[in-house]
This record gives C-alpha cells, sequence and structure tokens, in this order.
C-alpha cells in the first residue's frame, strides 16, 4: 500500500482523472449465427456465451464456429487479452478476461483497451462494481445495453500505479487460486472415500456388511412431500416461528439444518403436525437429488420428499448414517426420473430403492470418518472452506481500497 501511495504523491497528487470507458476502449458486442444453418457450428473458432462469464479468465469456451459462420454473422474477432462483460441473463453485469483470441454472442460486451488503460486493471475495477452495474440493469431480463457500459465512469490513474494495483491483486487471486486447488482435491478425496466407505456391494452380492442387509427406503421410512401454505394467506406466515425449508437453505446454510430463512405459523400446517427432526429432505422434482438433514421439527416445499423413520421399525439406523448415503441416493434419484412434463423421481421405484444398513457400530465409524472430510471441505466454520471465505473477504476488501480514487480538484 506504501508503494502505492508514492505513486500516487508522485504522479497523481491532485487527484485522478476519470473517463467514461467509451473514451478509452472500444466497446462492441457480438452475435450468433443463424441455429438451422450446421456449416455454421462446430467448427474451431472458439464463440463465448454470456452465461460463461463469472469473474474468470476464458482460455476456451463450450461452442465453436466456423469460419462461415463467423462470415455470416454479426459476431468478430475480440482481440486477446480483452475484458469481458455479461449484458443479459443469470451472469448480468459479471466480468471475464480472454486469454485467448476468440467470439461471442449478442449477450458479451468486449471491451478492448487503448494504451492509457490496462487490462487487468479494467477487469478488477468492473468487478469491485458488479453490484451498481447489476442495479443498472433494465427490462425482465436485467439487461446492460452498450449505451450504458460506454458511459460507466473509469478512474485513470498512470500506467504505473494501474500495474502496481495490478500485481498486488494478482497475488491475492492466485493464492486463493491455490487453495480452491486445494480444497478441490480434497473434495475428490472426499467423494472417493465416501463411496468406498458405503460400498456394500449390491443385495445378490453383498460385501462388508457385517450381519446387516439391505432394506428398501418403503420399508424403513415414511415417505411423504412437503408443501406451500398459500402465500395469500398472511395468517400461514407473519410472525411464523417454525421452519420451512427451501433449496435455498441448502445453498446457504449447508446439508445438516437446525433453522430455515423463512418461517411458517401453527396455523399453516396441515392437520396441525410437522414432520419430526432427524428427518432427511430430498429433492425429487427441479434440482433433483440435493438433500438434507433436519435437526428440527419443520416442514419444507413440495419440491422436496420426507423420509422419517417409522416408529415402529425396529431396524437400527443412525440418520446421519443414511444422510451420507443419500449421496449415492440423489445421484441415482439423477437417473430415475420422469420426463414427461415436468421432471421428476419415479415414485414407485424410490420407495422400492434398497439400501445398505451395516450394524449401528459400523454405522458410527463410517458417520465419524466422513465427518472429519466433510469438515475439511465444506463446512465454512473451519478448514479450507473458512479460510478460503476469510481471503476472499481480504480480498475484496483491499481491491476497494485500491480502486477508490478521488477525482481531480478543480
Amino acid at each position: 500500500m506504501s508503494r502505492i501511495s508514492e505513486l500516487i504523491q508522485k504522479h497523481c497528487p491532485n487527484g485522478v482523472e476519470f473517463k467514461t470507458l467509451g473514451e478509452v476502449a472500444n466497446c462492441f458486442s457480438g452475435g450468433t449465427p443463424k441455429t438451422t444453418k450446421k456449416e455454421f457450428w462446430n467448427g474451431d473458432i472458439p464463440w463465448l456465451k454470456s452465461g460463461e462469464i463469472n469473474f474468470n479468465s476464458i482460455q476456451k469456451t463450450e461452442t465453436t464456429i466456423t469460419e462461415l459462420g463467423l462470415k455470416n454473422s454479426s459476431t468478430k474477432w475480440i482481440k486477446k487479452n480483452s475484458v469481458l462483460l455479461a449484458m443479459t441473463g443469470a451472469t448480468v453485469a459479471r466480468s471475464g478476461v480472454n486469454l485467448i483470441p476468440l467470439t461471442a454472442n449478442q449477450s458479451v460486451c468486449a471491451i478492448e483497451v487503448k494504451e492509457e488503460l490496462n487490462f487487468k486493471f479494467l477487469f478488477f475495477f468492473l468487478e469491485s462494481q458488479y453490484l451498481s452495474l447489476k442495479r443498472m440493469g433494465q427490462g425482465a431480463l436485467t439487461s446492460i445495453n452498450l449505451d450504458i457500459i460506454k458511459n460507466i465512469k473509469i478512474p485513470i490513474p498512470p500506467i504505473e500505479v494501474q500495474e502496481e494495483i495490478v500485481r498486488i491483486l494478482d497475488k491475492f487471486t492466485e493464492l486463493n487460486a491455490e487453495l480452491n486447488a486445494e480444497l478441490n482435491a480434497r473434495k475428490k478425496q472426499y467423494e472417493y472415500y465416501l463411496n468406498a466407505l458405503l460400498d456394500f456391494g449390491t443385495e445378490d452380492n453383498p460385501k462388508n456388511l457385517g450381519g446387516g442387509g439391505f432394506r428398501s427406503l418403503k420399508e424403513i421410512f415414511e415417505i411423504k412431500n412437503g408443501y406451500t401454505p398459500s402465500k395469500a394467506n398472511p395468517r400461514f406466515w407473519d410472525n411464523g416461528t417454525i421452519p420451512w425449508f427451501r433449496m435455498e437453505d441448502i445453498r446457504k446454510n449447508g446439508r445438516i439444518l437446525s433453522d430455515s430463512i423463512q418461517h411458517i405459523t401453527q396455523e399453516a400446517l396441515k392437520g396441525g403436525k410437522l414432520f419430526p427432526k432427524d428427518s432427511v429432505i430430498i429433492a425429487t422434482t427441479a434440482t433433483i437429488g440435493e438433500h438434507a438433514l433436519l435437526r428440527v421439527d419443520s416442514l419444507a416445499n413440495q419440491q422436496f420428499t420426507f423420509l422419517t423413520k417409522k416408529s415402529d421399525c425396529d431396524i437400527e439406523l443412525d440418520m446421519k448414517y443414511f444422510y451420507y448415503h443419500c449421496f449415492i441416493l440423489g445421484e441415482w434419484c439423477r437417473k430415475n426420473t420422469n420426463v414427461s412434463g415436468f421432471a421428476s423421481v419415479d415414485m414407485d421405484m424410490f420407495k422400492k430403492y434398497k439400501f445398505p444398513i451395516p450394524p449401528l457400530e459400523a454405522q458410527k465409524r463410517i458417520v465419524e470418518i466422513l465427518d472429519s472430510f466433510e469438515a475439511l471441505t465444506n463446512d465454512l466454520q473451519s478448514g479450507l472452506p473458512a479460510e478460503i471465505e476469510k481471503r476472499n473477504q481480504q480480498y475484496e476488501y483491499y481491491r476497494d481500497q485500491l480502486l477508490n480514487f478521488q477525482g481531480i480538484k478543480q
């Protein structure tokens, strides 16, 4: 930071000039060859979609076009080391940098910088402005157009200052990349051990079950769907205290859940009954196969199927063991769906699905081992995920501080 201060004091003691992006860069959008022309597609020219832009360095694209497709569409070549900005869709306002020459569709803005602007400096600046750029979006698809982009105000400190900022922020991103690579390696290791520990062969050819056996879901569990109380009735929602789970709860808070983002009232319950704690929910429609273990009496929406151990079932089952087996069950669900209309799991087959139940002592040993891996790979309070989150917060803090320039004093 002291080096930056020295450079600013030396080169721009009275502040930094701000210019519009259109003044310091060539901004243009791409285009799409006709999808009905097979000869335009699957060539050797990279063609980028806006959904592939996510604050990343782009070295390849999911789709390619041919020279004929390039000549017969409004898309054009984008120079290497340009900044790319998504103009519509789920990734709107997210930016990236292309490390190869490529083409793009009409939802991508290519920004080819001029000499007074370092492309990585611009990328870091646009990344820091993501939320404010997204708020500029218009229409149902929250789109930002070329005029909006060309009029974005950019600080233009001397190139020496830009390069020093890039050097500092690159160090942060390199460290984060190393941590994420380590996390991905540990996740693969975790998946390997999970599958190995839960591999008890098949019902016809079991192994290592130690006197246990295979049982169907319908033998062990009450299997019922969740539901959504009417949003039109405020008595079901106002001042609610009962957890009501959705997919958003899993995405935000993980798979072992003790509370929900939204709550309902007692009046919202059908028959006044809750699903008991230590039930597992698994998505059998939409985002099929996602699951969680619920540590509270609760309800969930209709996307989920509840699996609650039957009160008269005398088979010893650790629900945390079953929770871990649901990673395998979730994959089975994704492969066994009814695709007529809205995709959903074949529930007749689902109820007949059989899973291995070793002796309780073996279940607890498996849970203990997998809990350790789970903490290292997924726990946001400890292990690598916590370190990555801390580093990301540190990076964002220093990035915003480094890019916080004062305009030239009049």
